[in-house]
């Protein structure tokens, strides 16, 4: 009975590190960043990034899971761009700026416009924003 409860608690402790490895390991390898932009309605910035390059998706609502794209409509803008909100509405719409149009999109996006502007702009950064970080 001694050597199975000693088995039972190597086990044990060798499932417990296991699983904090691998919870950290996937803590610090899919980390993905989520900037909150609200006033009456809501939108969501999330910044994925695929290899060295960084790129923006914008969701309607707040996204609290980096696999809401799923399910979740969303417009995605090209490889290193920057977004800008503007301080005024368009129809009760949210107005996202960028140097280009978003290259795709998924579904319809009710709460946001987008407008092409220039490439530096004096509105509203995605990085001024609330944020935080993403992990399911």
């Amino acid at each position: 009975m001694t050597i199975c409860r000693y088995i039972f608690g190597i086990f044990i402790i060798l499932l417990i590190f296991i699983l904090i490895f691998a919870f950290l390991l996937y803590l610090f390898l899919a980390k993905e960043t989520a900037y909150y932009y609200c006033d009456e309605i809501c939108i969501t910035i999330i910044q994925h990034h695929q290899g060295r390059d960084t790129f923006f998706r914008v969701y309607d609502g707040i996204i609290i899971s980096r696999n809401a794209y799923l399910i979740v409509p969303y417009a995605e803008y090209p490889l290193e761009t920057y977004i800008y909100i503007k301080r005024k509405k368009n129809n009760g719409k949210i107005i996202v700026e960028n140097f280009t149009e978003p290259v795709k999109y998924k579904g319809v996006l009710n709460n946001v416009d987008f407008h092409v502007s220039s490439y530096d702009s004096n509105e509203i950064k995605y990085r001024d924003l609330r944020y935080s970080y993403l992990i399911f």
